[in-house]
């Protein structure tokens, strides 16, 4: 399945990894359509997002795209190729686990990303 970049987690991770001048210029030529009431609707909360997110060390859509789903994502690096793993779910089950989750992510990105 394919979605806009700035509709999921992954997308998010990926744009953390430009540039601050090339994310700029990138999240200001994006649309933010409403898919949810959680939806980020503009290039200036969706930057300050994803500052917050790489500050914390994992990048979250909360319901932004699908109302009840939840991902979180990390980007990862392999043969110099930026790529992001995610973990998603319902908000019911992943909630109460997000912080597991996440560190459970941040090791397997851990070991498969280039040293």
């Amino acid at each position: 399945e394919r979605r806009p970049v700035q509709i999921n987690s992954m997308g998010k991770a990926l744009i953390s990894m430009l540039p601050a001048t090339e994310r700029e210029a990138l999240v200001t030529k994006l649309r933010f359509p409403k898919l949810t009431d959680r939806t980020i609707r503009s290039a200036r909360d969706y930057l300050a997002d994803i500052e917050q997110s790489a500050k914390r060390g994992w990048f979250l859509n909360d319901g932004e795209s699908v109302q009840d789903v939840i991902a979180l994502a990390m980007p990862v690096v392999v043969n110099t190729e930026a790529f992001a793993i995610t973990v998603a779910g319902p908000r019911y089950r992943l909630e109460p686990e997000l912080e597991k989750r996440a560190r459970q992510l941040r090791d397997a990105c851990r070991s498969i990303q280039d040293k």
